[in-house]
C-alpha cells in the first residue's frame, strides 16, 4: 500500500480508538507538526513550516510553549516529530499541560531499531520504553496503548495515552 504521509499509515486506527472515547466533531485537536496531512481536517494544524502543501493554522515551532492555557485541549496528536525535538521531555510536559484531564496524546514515532534511513534532523532515536518512561516520570498520563506499527512500509511505534487529574 502506497500512503501520502506518516498520519496516513494510522489514521484510521487513531481515529477509530478516538471515536470509541470522545466526539471529534466538537473536540479541540492539536496535530503538532501537522506538514500536508493532518488527522482530522478541523484540527488545529501546528507547524513551523508555511508554505505550499503544508495545512497550518498557527506556524510555531514545536520546541517553544504551546499558546494554549492549561487543561483546553482535548485531544494532541503529533506524528514523526518528536525525534526532531531539542528537549522531548520538556515539550511532553509542555503538551500534557495544556491537556483537559482525561485528555488524550497520541504519538506515533519512528522505532529506531526499524527506521533504517539516516535522518540527520533527527536529534533523539526511540523506542516505546523511551517515551513510556518519559510520560511515566509526569504522573499525569496513564498509558492506554502502546504497539508496534511494522510492515513493508511501517517502522514506528503508537503510543496513546490519557491524562489523568493530578494527584492521581
Amino acid at each position: 500500500m502506497i500512503y501520502k504521509s506518516e498520519t496516513d499509515k494510522i489514521r484510521n486506527k487513531v481515529l477509530t480508538f478516538l471515536n470509541d472515547k470522545i466526539d471529534l466533531e466538537t473536540a479541540i485537536v492539536l496535530d503538532i507538526g501537522c506538514g500536508s496531512d493532518k488527522l482530522i481536517q478541523q484540527a488545529i494544524g501546528i507547524d513551523k513550516l508555511k508554505n505550499d502543501g503544508i495545512i497550518v493554522n498557527l506556524s510555531i515551532d514545536a520546541n517553544e510553549v504551546l499558546p494554549f492555557n492549561k487543561d483546553t485541549v482535548d485531544v494532541i496528536y503529533s506524528s514523526h516529530l518528536l525525534e526532531h525535538l531539542k528537549n522531548p521531555e520538556s515539550v511532553l510536559s509542555d503538551w500534557i499541560r495544556v491537556l483537559k484531564s482525561s485528555g488524550w496524546l497520541v504519538l506515533y514515532l519512528p522505532h529506531k531499531d526499524f527506521y533504517t534511513q539516516s535522518n540527520p534532523e533527527h536529534l533523539h532515536n526511540f523506542i516505546q520504553d523511551d517515551i513510556e518512561n518519559i510520560l511515566v516520570k509526569t504522573n499525569l498520563v496513564k498509558i492506554e496503548i502502546k504497539e508496534m506499527d511494522i510492515d513493508d512500509n511501517k517502522y514506528s511505534f503508537l503510543i496513546i495515552a490519557r491524562k489523568v487529574a493530578e494527584g492521581i
